[in-house]
């Protein structure tokens, strides 16, 4: 295929990369304003507990042992994981705006160029460039589908396991492993040789 830049190229590249950039912009904006919110929570939270626990020390309780664990999650969650995907998103999204304006500024200096040749380079990296865009924009839905549905399975996973012991869910499984459907009765047969009917 022969890579050439024109005005109906440019037309047609402009039209795409400005409903990206728009959906782009917004996307990395709410990414970075949820990651830094829910670090907010996380962290408000973790210093209250903090601060129930010193106040019941103060007045001479002694620390409950749930409650430690609970500040001990809490400090975990504090430390990094639950924003970490918010946060790379966002910065994928802005690094993909930045190519798209870029791309979209060298095709404004084409058009702008008195004379300016076919530059095939040129048409071959701003076609790629917004190619790869709206396939980032197409794939995002399918990821987050399966990252909230691996987030669910985690969450109903480590519920079941906080409600339950070690030994209640290992009965579960020894007992559904060793059940069988009932084998049912057979069926009795008419006995032979009965006698007709009686005149």
């Amino acid at each position: 295929m022969a890579w050439a830049m024109s005005n109906d190229n440019v037309a047609v590249l402009t039209t795409l990369n400005g409903a990206v950039l728009l959906i782009g912009t917004v996307q990395y904006t709410k990414l970075m304003q949820r990651a830094y919110q829910q670090a907010h929570e996380v962290q408000r939270q973790r210093y209250a507990k903090m601060a129930a626990l010193m106040d019941a020390k103060r007045r001479g309780e002694q620390f409950a042992v749930d409650d430690l664990l609970e500040l001990k999650l809490r400090h975990k969650l504090s430390k990094l994981p639950a924003v970490a995907p918010m946060l790379l998103a966002s910065i994928a999204w802005f690094g993909i705006c930045y190519k798209l304006l870029a791309s979209q500024l060298q095709m404004l200096v084409w058009i702008g160029t008195a004379n300016a040749g076919p530059e095939p380079a040129l048409a071959e990296d701003c076609f790629q460039t917004t190619a790869i865009a709206i396939g980032v924009l197409v794939a995002e839905g399918y990821v987050v589908s399966i990252v909230q549905a691996a987030r669910s399975s985690q969450r109903a996973h480590r519920t079941h396991r906080a409600t339950y012991t070690i030994g209640e869910r290992s009965d579960l499984r020894d007992a559904v492993k060793a059940a069988r459907r009932p084998t049912p009765a057979p069926t009795p047969s008419p006995p032979t040789g009965s006698p007709g009917p009686v005149a």
